[in-house]
């Protein structure tokens, strides 16, 4: 399995963050495409992608090797 992490363990400003998990909750990406090229990218290769927000921003990408 090949397993990507990108981590920022800095801080973001309130609003952003609420921004942010009210994107996430409602899986509604209508500003910008990063976040969706990302799921679209690992959705395409059968793999898992895990958000997280506590002590900074996280993405944790696993995807099988076939």
């Amino acid at each position: 399995m090949y397993q990507l992490i990108i981590q920022d363990n800095g801080s973001m400003p309130e609003q952003t963050r609420n921004l942010l998990t009210k994107v996430l909750e409602k899986q509604e990406y209508n500003e910008g495409m990063g976040l969706r090229n990302i799921i679209d990218r690992v959705k395409g290769f059968d793999g898992n992608l895990n958000i997280t927000m506590d002590q900074g921003f996280k993405l944790f990408i696993s995807i099988p090797k076939k």
